[in-house]
């Protein structure tokens, strides 16, 4: 199991990937400097959220709209969202003694955006409970963002009234054109009447990518997404735009020998936009000494791994390919492509193919079964 220091206290390491050491920012993104006398005690491990408790949430709009969500103990992330939420303590300091405690609930997230990467969302939730001395009862807590290139809106001064939640909202983004990796986490001032004011980590730092890549999204605005995360590209049997693909890429996952794209089963497949690679792919699986197949007035040849990715024939002589409903064949390329493009899916990015087959689903007889494969080339005899 996975497992992470929250890192809240001052100059600790975030150890969980996507995580690194903390990096200095600017005066006007981040809480001003100070002693940092203020003690955070009891910073927990967490956990990465078991597949178990995490919801399929699907590649449509369904998907797009579903908030990550993190039980107390764990951390978690997605391609465009991550959370972390864990308790902790805080310890009072009188002129540099303990002088009484606090426990503090945090709760981390951050939702970036593919398609903008001047504007993401950060959310800080503080709660204080169980203070030990009267003044803390009026802690102020001022709290800002830390990243290494990125711009952020303040999150602003509260009194953490003990027992309230408070939220803390800010509001990010990476400026530039390049491709960069930014380090990201938040970090709170905290005061006390009468006592040492210090500082605190809230939550570990996460690493999200911004970039501006043509044929992507407008490289005018670019986007940023957590690119730790690898996606899933869904294709169901039952969906009549797709059907026949899916059998397709249903048959070739278990009958190639690299499983390619099969989560838990084989290697992620690789995305390339370098249209020579994709062509010489196309060539090697559909055209060099492939005849067509009687009847095949409105089908097109469908190879897998696909030819838009580096796991494609002309470098790999694992693969598959079928002669299939031509209108779906398009359709599917289309649609993954847009999918790709909305989860910034970059060149040489690694992406999963996940068919779903519902239980009692059954292959229709206007879908034929391939029965060819590479190295010997589809529509080939292996056993002339």
């Amino acid at each position: 199991m996975t497992r992470v220091r929250a890192a809240t206290a001052v100059g600790a390491a975030a150890l969980m990937l996507p995580l690194a050491a903390s990096i200095p920012a600017s005066a006007d993104q981040a809480p001003a400097e100070d002693t940092g006398r203020t003690i955070v005690s009891d910073t927990p491990e967490l956990q990465r959220v078991p597949d178990s408790r995490r919801a399929d949430t699907g590649t449509g709009e369904a998907a797009a709209a579903a908030v990550l969500d993190c039980p107390v103990g764990y951390y978690d992330f997605n391609r465009t969202q991550s959370c972390a939420h864990y308790d902790t303590s805080i310890t009072f300091l009188l002129n540099g003694r303990p002088n009484g405690t606090a426990k503090v609930r945090v709760k981390a997230t951050a939702e970036l955006e593919p398609r903008n990467r001047y504007k993401w969302k950060q959310k800080v939730a503080v709660k204080l409970t169980n203070p030990t001395i009267p003044e803390a009862a009026a802690v102020s807590m001022t709290v800002g963002l830390r990243c290494n290139g990125c711009t952020s809106t303040p999150g602003g001064t509260k009194i953490l009234f003990p027992g309230v939640t408070w939220t803390f909202d800010m509001e990010a983004g990476s400026p530039g054109r390049d491709k960069v990796i930014e380090s990201v986490y938040p970090e709170a001032t905290i005061t006390a009447p009468r006592h040492d004011r210090g500082t605190m980590r809230l939550g570990p730092t996460f690493k999200p990518r911004c970039d501006s890549t043509a044929r992507v999204t407008d490289a005018r605005t670019g986007g940023c997404v957590y690119p730790q995360y690898t996606p899933s590209w869904k294709l169901d049997v039952t969906d009549n735009d797709v059907a026949a693909v899916a059998w397709h890429v249903d048959w070739a996952q278990r009958n190639l020998k690299g499983h390619w794209g099969k989560k838990g089963a084989g290697n992620p497949l690789h995305r390339t936009m370098d249209q020579a690679i994709q062509r010489e792919n196309r060539r090697e699986a559909c055209v060099r000494g492939v005849p067509r197949p009687p009847n095949s007035g409105g089908q097109s040849c469908d190879e897998y791994p696909m030819a838009q990715t580096l796991e494609g024939a002309s470098r790999n002589k694992d693969y598959s390919c079928q002669f299939l409903n031509a209108r779906q064949n398009s359709k599917e390329g289309s649609l993954r492509k847009s999918y790709l493009n909305g989860q910034r899916v970059l060149e040489n990015d690694a992406f999963w193919v996940d068919v779903v087959k519902p239980h009692g689903a059954v292959r229709p007889a206007t879908v034929a079964e391939p029965s060819l494969m590479g190295p010997v080339g589809c529509g080939q005899d292996p056993n002339p």
